[in-house]
């Protein structure tokens, strides 16, 4: 006995091809996945744009602030005459001593927008970083019946790739021997 066997090819080709409609079911579901990878990488990149400027800024204060702090720690008394309190350019200069009991003159200031320190008068250094600037460096005379202090503000600013970032720090410090 022979077996006929006939196969109908229009059969064959609805099963194993898509139908238009799950042709664009397929590209859709695609298409949000693609959108939803993109945006996920676009707002990453923002992200660490936001936290490797606020890293600047925040680097920048702490090393201003960690300075002028222990300077007046180590300060015996404030120069009044070459000192300017409660302005947004402040100037603060003290007498102060080295770990070895040498005196020496410290002056904090800002120009050119960075916080810069003079050591018996010659330029030291940049205490912030090139890339912020520094809006305002303002110092406080406080006094009271036991102590003196200098309370330190400073606000920063910077720009990178078109994001701002600006902020204000503050610091309070006693004076050595004035408590």
């Amino acid at each position: 006995m022979k077996y006929f066997f006939t196969i109908n090819k229009s059969h064959l080709s609805r099963q194993r091809a898509f139908t238009m409609v799950e042709m664009i079911i397929y590209v859709s579901l695609l298409a949000i996945i693609v959108g939803v990878l993109v945006s996920t990488t676009v707002v990453m990149v923002k992200s660490y744009k936001e936290m490797r400027i606020a890293q600047l800024v925040d680097s920048s204060a702490i090393l201003a602030l960690d300075r002028i702090t222990s300077v007046v720690r180590s300060s015996n008394n404030i120069d009044f005459g070459y000192s300017t309190f409660n302005s947004s350019a402040g100037v603060l200069t003290l007498n102060a001593n080295l770990p070895n009991n040498a005196p020496y003159i410290a002056k904090f200031y800002v120009e050119e927008g960075v916080v810069k320190l003079d050591t018996n008068g010659v330029f030291e250094g940049q205490l912030t970083s090139s890339s912020t600037r520094v809006v305002s460096l303002m110092f406080r005379y406080i006094t009271t019946l036991v102590s003196k202090a200098i309370r330190t503000e400073i606000t920063l600013t910077t720009n990178v790739n078109g994001v701002d970032k600006s902020e204000n720090y503050y610091t309070t410090t006693i004076l050595k021997n004035s408590y």
